[in-house]
């Protein structure tokens, strides 16, 4: 503010349909008091000891590790659905691995390794915290590049009283969710194909996706 820059992030998940209808379903009260949410982001592109020092890898260039670079996606994709901030958090973080292979060359989540020389890795591999929304709710968040067999697993489930919902975005196009207040012979998680959906319910999807561009 002092330079009269302004900075933007692209929280790009709060536009997948899936997201934006459990946003509606939320706000329509179908959760009702809503009490527990659980979001995770788990990747595996750097499990191996010998992928390079990339610059993601490096407080100076990229800021944080696994909290930034992920978790700040759990946050707002968490906040976004409930329609509520964290008001407090306790959190661990660890580096699994301290040191690699200084990179030659890198593009995306691709790098190439150098000639043996090492460098030291300056951020968090993983992030745990827990923490409560305003109104009560309580949440746990994990954000890890070291969870073998995920490639881009954000996942969110919420819990309230009347009903739960939750999402995998390795299955993008799917929002699971229980309904808590019908008979108990027939209560359970029910999947709901997102691509699938008509009138009404697909142009509340559409508009939440615009409220969350500009939120």
């Amino acid at each position: 503010a002092a330079r009269g820059v302004r900075s933007m992030v692209a929280f790009n998940y709060r536009r997948v349909p899936a997201v934006a209808l459990a946003r509606r379903f939320v706000e329509e009260g179908r959760l009702g008091e809503i009490r527990h949410v659980r979001a995770q982001y788990l990747q595996d592109w750097i499990v191996d000891p010998e992928f390079p020092l990339v610059w993601r890898l490096q407080k100076d260039k990229a800021g944080s590790g696994a909290l930034g670079d992920i978790g700040a996606h759990i946050i707002d994709t968490a906040q976004f659905i409930v329609g509520r901030s964290l008001t407090g958090v306790s959190a661990l973080t660890e580096t699994f691995i301290k040191e690699r292979p200084l990179a030659e060359g890198s593009s995306g989540l691709a790098a190439e390794g150098g000639a043996g020389e090492m460098g030291e890795v300056t951020v968090d591999d993983a992030a745990l915290f827990v923490g409560r929304f305003d109104g009560g709710a309580l949440a746990s968040f994990e954000a890890t590049r070291f969870a073998t067999g995920r490639k881009n697993a954000l996942r969110i489930e919420v819990n309230g009283s009347l009903g739960s919902l939750s999402f995998d975005f390795e299955a993008m196009n799917e929002l699971w969710f229980h309904d808590h207040t019908i008979d108990s012979a027939e209560q359970g998680f029910r999947r709901i194909l997102v691509t699938e959906l008509r009138g009404r319910a697909a142009g509340a999807a559409g508009a939440g996706g615009r409220r969350a561009e500009r939120g």
